[in-house]
This record gives structure tokens, sequence and C-alpha cells, in this order.
């Protein structure tokens, strides 16, 4: 390869990270800031996690009904599920309504977490859904992240970055939660993302 062919195939690869880039900041919105712990004891908030650190895969077809053709938690996703919830009821933070994909390693981070387990299947993966409910499951979303919580409580949903992303423009790593606030208008405001080791600061005001 000569040396000008190198420079103009470089010159490439640049200019297409920096659009890549430049698109993706396009679409993902822009955070407004994550809310105090004073403001999330009082609610009003709806939290989307994504489950917590997983490992293995998912057969094809899945079974819902069966975790062993799933990728399933790690040690570290089980400790991070646990810490969550413990920083939840350290901090005070309500949680009044709660749901949960029906694929397991969502089922046992929202168990280890919050105790509960109220799967609900718009929250699953698209791939799990029929072609309708899949079509419909973006605007699903969008309208659950709209909806404001019974007063004094916040949302809680665990679910899947394949879930929101196609909603919302927004990617979750594992163990994140995305917080919006419902606007009682039928929209909602992006604030943050919180990883799951971030909920502790929330009482420094960091």
């Amino acid at each position: 390869m000569t040396s000008g062919l190198a420079t103009r195939l470089g010159t490439l690869a640049l200019l297409l990270a920096i659009s890549t880039i430049s698109a993706r900041a396009q679409t993902e919105p822009a955070a407004t800031g994550a809310p105090s712990l004073a403001a999330l004891r009082q609610g009003g908030y709806v939290i989307f996690f994504r489950h917590a650190l997983e490992d293995g895969i998912d057969q094809t077809p899945v079974d819902l009904n069966d975790c062993a053709t799933q990728q399933f938690l790690t040690d570290q996703g089980q400790a991070q599920a646990r810490s969550i919830g413990q920083e939840f009821r350290s901090l005070g933070i309500p949680v009044g309504e709660f749901a949960n994909s029906f694929y397991c390693r969502a089922r046992d981070t929202a168990l280890l977490a919050f105790g509960a387990n109220e799967p609900r299947e718009i929250l699953t993966l698209p791939a799990a859904l029929d072609s309708e409910l899949a079509e419909q499951q973006p605007e699903a979303i969008r309208r659950l992240l709209a909806t404001s919580p019974r007063v004094g409580t916040n949302t809680v949903y665990v679910s899947h970055s394949g879930v929101l992303m196609p909603a919302t423009g927004i990617p979750i790593e594992r163990a994140e939660a995305a917080v919006f606030r419902p606007d009682g208008r039928g929209g909602y405001t992006f604030l943050a993302i919180l990883t799951w080791d971030q909920w502790a600061d929330l009482a420094s005001g960091k």
C-alpha cells in the first residue's frame, strides 16, 4: 500500500468516525441533570433500569419460561442489583408502580434490587414479541415514560437497552438507569443516566 493511499484511507476512516459520533450526538437527547435526593424522595420520576451484568447467550428461539435458554446474571451482576436496592432503601427513595421484562435477567435484577417481580410484556425485548406488539413497542414505552407516578412515589421499570433505545434514542449500559420527569401533558424530560454505584452519591450531592 502506498503512503498516499494509506493517508487517504486514514483520512476517510477519521471522517467516518467523526460522522458517526456527530450522528449519534444528534439522535441522543441531551440530559438536563440528575434530580436531587430531596426531589427523588418527593417522587414524580420514572426510572428505567437496564438489567445488571449478565453472561451466556439467548437461544434461538428463546423460551421466556426457561431461564436455561437465556443469559443469566453473573455474581457481579447480582451484587450490582443488591446494591441498587440497598441504596434505594437507605436513601428513602419511594417506589410506587413497578414492572419488569419477562426475561430472567431482568426478573432477577428486579427481585434482587426491589424484591418484586411484576412482568410486563411491553418491557420485554422485541425479539420475543409478536410482530404487531413489537411495532407498537416504542410508542408504548414513550407513553410509560410520560405517565406521572402516583403522588409521592417514583415509577421503576427494569428492562433492556434494546427496549429503551428504539423509543428514545437513549442507550444505557448494564445496571444503569435513565431518569425521566413526566410533564403532565403527555411528554417527559430526560434528566440523567445513573450507574449502579452512583445512587449513593446523591446523599452527598455529587
